[in-house]
């Protein structure tokens, strides 16, 4: 019996000392395979944060020009004639060159909402994405409550009223102020992804916030 169970140990001794090369095989590979998945993911990772500092520059640059070429005259001519009974609303707003109306839906990001390429950004990270996304969404809900004001069945734009003058100029002046905070959020995005130019970061980590801010 002691033979027999001395003969069997001899057995599963070397059956075992031979599978120890293909358990380091598979081992091997699977860690290949999870390095090269890692690999594809933060370069997917990285081509989406590219595009999306590409979207958001050229909508930053767009709500800068529409403020300063369109927002901030109209608020100064509402100004001028809020008291002025002969002129309309519509007569404002055509001296002002109209109200102007910016782009700042960005296909890249919310592509990117219903795709995996995200999910292992940093949460502070995808916390500033989801604020912009926000902040875009608050702003072409201004777009159509302004719209909904002028074009309203009361004929606003025909009213002469210091009142109504005076309410649209709050009205454009909150717009102003969601803009110039969503300017902000943007240039905090692309100050992030700018200082990830050129740092070599390990593909298997996850994007970090604290480790992309600026020296």
């Amino acid at each position: 019996m002691a033979r027999t169970f001395k003969k069997l140990g001899n057995i599963f001794g070397k059956i075992s000392f031979e599978l120890i090369p293909v358990i380091i095989g598979i081992l091997a590979a699977l860690l290949i395979n999870d390095y090269r998945e890692s690999l594809a993911e933060r370069k997917r990772q990285e081509v989406l944060l590219q595009n999306l500092m590409n979207e958001f520059s050229d909508r930053r640059d767009e709500l800068d020009s529409i403020i300063i070429k369109r927002h901030f005259p109209l608020l100064d001519t509402l100004r001028a004639y809020s008291d002025n009974s002969d002129i309309s609303l519509q007569e404002v707003l055509y001296k002002a060159g109209g109200i102007g109306e910016p782009e700042v839906y960005v296909t890249s990001w919310e592509s990117a909402l219903n795709s995996q390429d995200v999910r292992n950004l940093d949460f502070e990270f995808l916390t500033l994405l989801s604020k912009i996304s926000s902040s875009q969404r608050f702003i072409q809900a201004r777009i159509e409550a302004t719209s909904r004001f002028v074009y309203s069945p009361e004929l606003v734009l025909h009213d002469t009223r210091s009142t109504v003058k005076k309410q649209m100029y709050t009205i454009i002046d909150d717009f102003v102020a969601v803009e110039l905070d969503l300017i902000d959020r943007y240039d905090e995005y692309i100050a992030v992804v700018d200082s990830l130019q050129g740092k070599p970061v390990h593909p298997t980590d996850s994007l970090k916030v604290d480790s992309l801010k600026l020296e």
